[in-house]
């Protein structure tokens, strides 16, 4: 397992629950502000989520898998 794939992904589930919770919070966060006066309400929540949340997701996933299965973990020897 490469150490450096691994935090990647960490670090980069972080940033999208991190995002996730500053999209859901009481406050609105000033980019989602300006997304939406720029976009529409619908479309600007919308490209908040798939920049800030949905991407991060993904890559992490993938960094995280990546990792796992260079390092053997999912590999079922008797």
């Amino acid at each position: 397992m490469t150490p450096s794939e691994f935090v990647m992904g960490l670090f980069a589930l972080f940033v999208a629950l991190f995002s996730l919770g500053r999209g859901l919070s009481e406050e609105e966060f000033y980019r989602l502000t300006k997304l939406k006066k720029a976009l529409g309400r619908t479309h600007g929540i919308l490209c908040f989520f798939l920049t800030d949340v949905a991407l991060p997701l993904v890559v992490g996933i993938m960094y995280l898998s990546k990792s796992a299965a260079d390092s053997g973990v999912l590999y079922m020897v008797p």
